[in-house]
């Protein structure tokens, strides 16, 4: 999990300071009614820029709506690939997180690429009985190593790496100071949230937009060396559709755009012909098994789930 619990956050991302805390009411983010429509199918692709070199890209998708123990969740997924071209980055992860309507994190699963292995995580909540479940594995080619399978007490709800990115969608338009749980690296943690409930002026792919700002600060290390300072721009509609962020991670300072996306109407906030019909370029993803693949003379080992609720 090192690698990842915020590249989820990493899009609400990086100014660094709990701010202007005294014009802003303290939020509970138990209870904060989320201002937000989810849409399954929604499929939205992001770059991320060192300076000038684009290091990898980000794609989220709302996979379905199903239940986990009755209760109504979607389905959210993550794909996070480094550029093929840097020597120095080797990321090819993928993450799962079941967020309910509460936009609480009800279950996650991450499987994260080693040198030699694929780190699995799973964790599964029971809000009923405030208990989570979390087991972890290693896997190997020909072995499979347990590294943590236990249950521990929750005093509230908490988040991880993908369900703070739908939960700073949704609260997006709301004013106020926010301290949110978050479960990262088998410990307890938070994200502090800066609420504006007001637009601010950015310019995303050629375009200047009036879009809903937030920033805030990460108590903890996330995916991808992710730390500290994070903000973010949210398109106005009732999707929230984050557009433009900055964060701070292992290699610096780095800046994610929007390039493409599917399930979203972008008329109401783009004008631009240009950004009204970019064409959809699918990725090819494998499934079920363990692919042996070869890139730049490497041999490598990578792992992709069936496409239906393991919950």
């Amino acid at each position: 999990m090192k690698r990842f619990t915020l590249l989820l956050v990493w899009f609400i991302v990086s100014s660094g300071f709990w701010a202007n805390t005294d014009a802003q009411p303290e939020l509970d983010p138990q209870t904060l009614q989320p201002i937000f429509k989810w849409r399954v199918g929604e499929d939205l692709v992001y770059k991320v820029k060192w300076s000038f070199l684009t290091i990898g890209t980000l794609r989220f998708r709302v996979v379905e709506k199903t239940e986990i123990n009755g209760y109504p969740v979607y389905r959210c997924r993550l794909h996070i690939d480094s550029n093929p071209d840097l020597l120095f980055l080797n990321i090819h992860d993928l993450y799962e997180s079941y967020v309910g309507e509460d936009m609480f994190s009800h279950a996650f699963e991450s499987w994260e690429r080693r040198s030699d292995h694929i780190l699995y995580t799973r964790y599964q909540m029971d809000y009923s009985r405030m208990k989570m479940h979390i087991f972890m594995q290693k896997w190997f080619p020909a072995d499979t190593v347990t590294m943590v399978d236990s249950v521990i007490t929750l005093h509230t709800k908490v988040q991880e790496g993908i369900s703070i990115f739908y939960y700073a969608r949704a609260m997006a338009k709301h004013k106020g100071r926010l301290a949110i749980p978050v479960w990262a690296y088998l410990k307890f943690s938070n994200a502090k949230m800066n609420l504006y409930g007001s637009t601010r002026q950015t310019s995303v792919r050629g375009e200047k937009l009036n879009l809903y700002y937030l920033d805030g600060n990460l108590k903890f290390v996330g995916i991808a060396g992710l730390r500290e300072g994070f903000k973010g721009w949210f398109s106005p509609d009732s999707q929230s559709v984050p557009l433009k962020s900055y964060l701070k991670a292992f290699i610096g300072n780095v800046k994610v755009e929007i390039e493409r996306w599917r399930g979203w109407d972008a008329r109401g906030v783009f004008t631009k012909p240009e950004n009204l019909s970019i064409p959809w370029k699918e990725e090819p993803v494998a499934s079920g098994k363990f692919l042996p693949f070869t890139k730049k003379g490497l041999k490598d080992w990578f792992f992709v789930p069936e496409p239906q609720s393991g919950f």
